[in-house]
C-alpha cells in the first residue's frame, strides 16, 4: 500500500486539528450552556422557594387575622402583626429572587398590590372591637378585599411561571447540545463527564436547598400552631367532607382525646351521633357559605360543664367555591355568671332604690299639698326643689333600667290596637308642668282623627313624653312647642318641633347615642342623663317603626334655626273612614271603664317592707279607703286568715320570701280581693292575667296609683284566682 501523500498528511492533520477544534468548541459551547442552565435553575428554584414562603406567611397571617377577629381578643393583636411583618419580610425576599428584567418590570407593581393588601388587613383589625365581629368579617368577605387578595396570587402565580418558562427554554438548548454531542462522537466523553458533574452539583444544591425549603415551611407551621395553641379557644378546621384537619391543644385538652383520634376522621364519628343531630344543621349552612353562630352548654370529657360560643366561617377557594370551614369554640361561662351578677344587682337596684324614691316623692307631694299644714313660702320652695330633684333621680333610675331591659331583651310590650291621637293628647297634658317650668308651651298644629296603630300605650307614652321634654329644653322662652300627627296610609308620624338653636353637625350622627349630649360637661345647663333618646328610639323599633330628626343652626343658609324629631309608625289599618261602629268597637278594646269608689270605705291590704312608702298610701287613700300593713309575707298570711279585705295592694320583693306566694293563700279565701301589683320591679307578661293591675313605684305618680286603686275597687275580682305559679 502506497505511503500517504504529504499533501493527504497535510490534509488529515488539517482535519484532525479541524475536528479537534470543532469537538473543543462544543465542549465550550456545553460547558456555557451548562453554566446557564445551572444559573437560571438555581435562580428559578430560589424565586420558587420565595413564592413559596411568601404564600406560607401570607396564610399565617390571614389565619393570624381571622383568629383576632373571632375571638375579638386585644391579646391577640401582637400574634396578627408578628405574623404580617414576617409576611412583609417574604415579599422583600421574593422580590429580590426575581432576575433584574422581572423586578425592572413588576417591583412596583408587587409592592403596591401587597402594600394594599397589607393595609387592608390592618384595617379589618382596627375595626374588629369598635364596631364588632359581623362587621370586621363582612370587610374580610367582601368582593373587593377577595379580589385583592386574588389579584396578589395571580401576580405570585405569573412571576414563577416566567421563571419556569425560562427554566425550560434553557433546557430545550442542553437538548440540542446533546443532538450535536451525538455527531461529535470523539470527545463527547469529556463532555460527559462533565456534564455529569456539572448535574451532581446541581442535584446536590437542589437536595440542600429543598430541606432549607422544607425546613423554612416546617417553622412557619410550628409558628401558626403556637398562635392557635395559645389563643383562649379550641379552634380546628373541618374539610368539606367533615373531616377534621386541623385542631389546636386547647380543642385536644377539653376532649381528653389524642390526636390520632381526631385527625382525618369525621364530625359525626368525633362527637357522637346525639351532638351531631344538634350540631350537624349548623355545619351544613356553613358549608353552603353562611357564617353562623350559636351557643351552647357542653359538659366535656371530664366533667366539666361550660357555656361555649360557637362561631363557624366558610373556607373559599381562589374560585370562591368552599372548601372547608373554620370552627372557633369560646368559652363563655364567666360571661353568662358576671350577665347573672349583674342583673341580680338591676334587681337590687330596682328595689333598694326605687321603694325609698317613691316614698320620699309621695311625703313631699304630701307636705307640698298641704296635708301637713299651710308651710312658709321658703319652706314651700325647698319642698319643692327636693319633689323636682326627686322626680329627676328617679328618671334617671328609670332610664339606667331602661336601658338595661333594651340590651338584655328583656323590655316587656303589651302590643294592642291603640288610637294615636288620645295618647298624644295625654302626653300633652302630662307634660304641660314641664313646658311651664321651661317658659314654653305645647300646642297640637295638626291632628289625625283615624290614625291608629298596634303598640303598647305606656311605651308609646314614654317616647312622646321624651320627644317633649327634649324640645322643651331647648326651646326659647315665650315659644311654642308644636306636635303634629299625619298619615300617609301606610306610615302614622308623629312630629315634635322647637325653635331652639338647632343640632351642631358635629353631634348629628352620635345623637341617639348612650349618655350623648352636646354638653357633656359638669356645667350644662339643660340637664338629663343622655339615655331618653337612645330608649325612646330602641322603643320606636321594637314597633316596627323608624326614628329620625332635621334641624338646623342659625349659621345654616336659611339663618333659621330649630329641630324636628320625628317618629313613623306602621299604621293599623282597622276600620274605614266614617265607620263610627268599628271605631266604637276598637275604642272598647282598648278602654278601660271606671265605675268610680264605693260611698263606703273599702279595706285594702298594703304589703310593703317599706314603713314611710306605707304611711304615704295610707294618707294617698285617706279620702276614700282605710288601709291596713304588712311588712312580711308572714304578716300578710296572718292577715288574710283573720279577716277579709276588698283589696291587696302587693310588693313582690319582701323580707321573707316573694309576694307571689301569697296566691296560694288567696285561693284559699271564700272570696278573693283584687290585687295590684305595686313593686320596684316589672311584672312579666304571663303572670298579668293573675292580678287586676301592675305599676312599677319609681314609673307611677300618685295620681295613677290612686285611679288605679279607684278603678279596682269599682270592679272587684270574685271567684277562684288564676295566678302564674312563681
Amino acid at each position: 500500500m502506497a505511503a500517504p501523500s504529504s499533501r493527504t498528511v497535510t490534509l488529515s492533520l488539517w482535519a484532525a486539528v479541524a475536528f479537534l477544534g470543532l469537538v473543543g468548541a462544543a465542549a465550550l459551547w456545553s460547558i456555557d450552556s451548562l453554566r446557564g442552565l445551572t444559573s437560571t435553575s438555581a435562580q428559578t428554584e430560589k424565586t420558587l422557594e420565595a413564592a413559596s414562603v411568601l404564600r406560607s406567611r401570607m396564610s399565617a397571617a390571614q389565619s393570624a387575622l381571622l383568629v383576632y377577629v373571632a375571638a375579638g381578643d386585644e391579646k391577640e393583636i401582637p400574634r396578627f402583626e408578628q405574623a404580617l411583618e414576617l409576611a412583609r419580610r417574604s415579599l422583600g425576599a421574593f422580590e429580590a429572587a426575581l432576575d433584574p428584567h422581572q423586578r425592572e418590570r413588576h417591583g412596583s407593581k408587587l409592592r403596591d398590590l401587597f402594600g394594599s393588601q397589607f393595609r387592608a388587613m390592618q384595617g379589618i383589625a382596627a375595626m374588629r372591637i369598635p364596631q364588632g365581629f359581623g362587621a370586621s368579617l363582612e370587610v374580610a368577605r367582601s368582593e373587593a378585599y377577595q379580589a385583592q387578595v386574588a389579584r396578589g396570587e395571580n401576580l405570585i402565580a405569573e412571576l414563577t411561571q416566567e421563571r419556569a418558562t425560562s427554566l425550560e427554554e434553557e433546557r430545550g438548548k442542553t437538548r440540542l447540545l446533546g443532538d450535536a454531542a451525538l455527531v461529535l462522537v470523539i470527545g463527547s466523553g469529556l463532555v460527559a463527564s462533565a456534564i455529569l458533574l456539572l448535574a451532581d452539583r446541581l442535584a446536590r444544591r437542589y437536595r440542600r436547598q429543598r430541606d432549607q425549603s422544607g425546613a423554612r415551611l416546617r417553622e412557619s407551621e410550628r409558628f401558626l400552631r403556637t398562635i392557635t395553641d395559645n389563643i383562649p379557644a379550641m379552634v380546628s378546621y373541618i374539610d368539606h367532607e367533615e373531616r377534621y384537619r386541623y385542631h389546636n391543644k386547647i380543642m385536644l385538652d377539653w376532649m381528653a382525646v389524642a390526636e390520632d383520634q381526631i385527625n382525618g376522621r369525621t364530625l359525626r364519628e368525633v362527637i357522637g351521633e346525639k351532638a351531631y343531630a344538634l350540631t350537624g344543621p349548623f355545619i351544613k349552612r356553613v358549608l353552603a357559605g353562611e357564617v353562623v353562630a350559636w351557643e351552647r352548654r357542653q359538659t366535656g370529657a371530664r366533667g366539666d360543664t361550660r357555656d361555649l360560643q360557637i362561631v363557624c366561617i366558610p373556607d373559599r377557594d381562589a374560585a370562591g367555591k368552599v372548601v372547608g370551614l373554620y370552627a372557633f369554640l369560646t368559652d363563655i361561662s364567666e360571661g353568662k355568671r358576671l350577665a347573672q351578677l349583674k342583673n341580680e344587682f338591676v334587681s337590687t337596684v330596682s328595689h333598694e332604690l326605687r321603694t325609698p324614691l317613691t316614698s320620699i316623692r309621695g311625703s313631699l307631694g304630701l307636705i307640698e299639698g298641704g296635708v301637713a299644714g299651710q308651710l312658709p313660702d321658703k319652706a314651700k320652695n325647698l319642698v319643692s326643689v327636693a319633689r323636682n330633684n326627686c322626680e329627676r333621680l328617679i328618671r334617671l333610675i328609670n332610664d339606667i333600667l331602661d336601658i338595661e331591659k333594651i340590651e338584655s331583651g328583656k323590655m316587656d310590650f303589651d302590643m294592642k290596637p291603640l288610637e294615636i291621637m288620645p295618647i298624644v293628647r295625654q302626653s300633652l297634658v302630662d307634660n304641660e308642668g314641664y313646658a311651664r317650668t321651661h317658659g314654653c308651651s305645647f300646642v297640637l298644629a295638626h291632628e289625625e282623627p283615624a290614625a291608629m296603630v298596634s303598640g303598647d300605650r305606656d311605651r308609646l307614652l314614654q317616647v312622646i313624653a321624651n320627644l317633649l321634654s327634649n324640645a322643651a329644653k331647648y326651646a326659647p322662652p315665650g315659644t311654642e312647642v308644636g306636635i303634629s300627627v299625619s298619615s300617609t296610609g301606610e306610615r302614622v308620624r308623629i312630629a315634635v318641633t322647637d325653635r331652639g338653636p338647632g343640632i351642631q353637625i358635629a353631634f348629628r350622627g352620635r345623637i341617639f347615642q348612650k349618655f350623648s349630649q352636646a354638653d357633656s360637661s359638669d356645667t350644662r345647663k339643660k340637664g338629663g342623663s343622655g339615655l331618653g333618646l337612645s330608649i325612646a328610639k330602641a322603643i320606636v323599633e321594637h314597633h316596627g317603626g323608624e326614628m329620625g330628626f332635621t334641624t338646623q343652626t342659625a349659621e345654616d343658609t336659611t339663618g333659621l334655626a330649630g329641630t324636628t324629631f320625628w317618629v313613623d309608625l306602621p299604621a293599623l289599618r282597622v276600620y274605614e273612614a266614617g265607620d263610627e261602629s268599628a271605631r266604637q268597637l276598637i275604642a272598647g278594646l282598648v278602654a278601660r271603664p271606671s265605675n268610680g269608689a264605693k260611698d263606703k270605705r273599702p279595706f285594702v291590704l298594703h304589703v310593703e317592707d317599706d314603713a314611710g312608702l306605707r304611711s304615704v298610701v295610707a294618707m294617698l287613700l285617706e279620702p276614700f279607703a282605710r288601709t291596713e300593713g304588712a311588712s312580711t309575707l308572714a304578716a300578710a298570711h296572718e292577715r288574710i286568715a283573720d279577716r277579709s279585705y276588698d283589696l291587696i295592694l302587693l310588693d313582690i320583693s319582701l323580707p321573707d320570701g316573694s309576694g307571689w306566694d301569697l296566691f296560694d293563700a288567696l285561693r284559699k279565701a271564700s272570696r278573693h280581693p283584687p290585687v295590684i301589683v305595686f313593686s320596684g320591679s316589672d311584672v312579666g307578661q304571663d303572670r298579668l292575667a293573675a292580678v287586676e293591675g301592675a305599676l312599677i313605684k319609681a314609673h307611677s305618680t300618685d295620681d295613677e296609683l290612686v285611679a288605679t286603686i279607684r278603678h279596682a275597687l269599682g270592679n272587684p275580682v270574685q271567684g277562684e284566682p288564676s295566678p302564674v305559679e312563681p
